[in-house]
């Protein structure tokens, strides 16, 4: 089992880079971003480092606990809907740049 950056198993865990703009985001919905991120122990600067690796329990409770603060259950989703797969660095440049999943794999 191979572990990330931040001793996380890497079966439970996602790039902070996931929840990229998270913070900004929140902040359109009145969110109270110390509270937020506060609750989950993640630092919102964490996100900008591509590398590092975060719990999917935190990142679930990151956008649920957002959910409740800014009253907008939905806004997990549309978080999603706006994120950009570049976002993720450059896994996500590879992605996007990749005619096939086959060719995603292999670069």
């Amino acid at each position: 089992m191979a572990h990330s950056a931040s001793g996380v198993t890497s079966d439970s865990a996602v790039l902070a880079s996931a929840a990229t703009g998270a913070a900004r985001f929140f902040e359109r919905y009145s969110g109270d971003i110390d509270s937020i991120f506060g609750s989950t122990g993640l630092d919102p600067a964490a996100a900008l480092d591509p590398t590092y690796g975060i719990s999917l329990r935190s990142y679930c409770t990151l956008f649920e606990t957002a959910a409740k603060r800014t009253g907008n259950d939905n806004i997990g989703l549309w978080f999603g809907q706006q994120f950009q797969p570049t976002d993720l660095g450059l896994l996500g440049y590879v992605a996007v740049h990749s005619g096939t999943m086959r060719a995603a794999l292999q670069n």
